[in-house]
């Protein structure tokens, strides 16, 4: 096991070689977690329509999408997105390329899920939402004592390549956890 300090300052010596401040976000959740439901709400519906707008002015699939159904950007509610139809995965996977951001500035990761279908989706996404996700994540992490640089024991699949798993076990030992 290794010394929770010499942890903590690995993890913080990995978010800044990959140019993102997960412990940032992490720190912004926390706080917002407290906030009244009304604050809530109104930053998550002001972020909501950056990223509504974002979509818009970035991705020619959204443009098309919003402009076939007369969608406005400046929802004042959730309720608002009920006016876009919904999407499967079949479209997402078919338009990829028009979903895709033409604006990528900045690092991207590669990711890749297989969901519910078991059918590899392979996908990028920038650093910066990378890092909000694992922010995310590590929020409700904390909630049971658990930060992100603390031993842990993750349910998790490996690779059958030598290579990746000799990946895996490295960032692993780096990140304090364990298969």
């Amino acid at each position: 096991m290794m010394n929770n300090a010499l942890a903590k300052a690995i993890y913080a010596a990995g978010c800044r070689s990959r140019g993102t401040d997960v412990l940032a976000y992490l720190d912004e959740l926390k706080e917002s977690q407290w906030w009244s439901e009304e604050r809530r709400e109104a930053a998550q519906l002001a972020k909501l329509r950056t990223l509504l707008a974002h979509a818009r002015d970035h991705a020619p699939y959204y443009r098309e999408l919003f402009e076939k159904h007369g969608f406005d950007c400046e929802v004042d509610s959730l309720a608002g997105l009920k006016a876009l139809p919904s999407v499967g995965k079949k479209e997402i996977a078919a338009r990829r390329g028009a979903i895709q951001n033409e604006g990528r500035g900045g690092k991207l990761v590669f990711s890749k899920t297989a969901g519910t279908t078991s059918i590899p989706f392979p996908f990028y996404r920038s650093a910066d939402w990378d890092a909000q996700h694992r922010a995310a994540i590590f929020r409700g992490c904390s909630w049971y004592g658990v930060d992100p640089w603390s031993q842990s024991g993750q349910l998790w699949s490996s690779s059958h390549r030598r290579s990746l798993r000799l990946k895996n076990r490295f960032l692993d030992f780096l990140q304090n956890r364990f298969r």
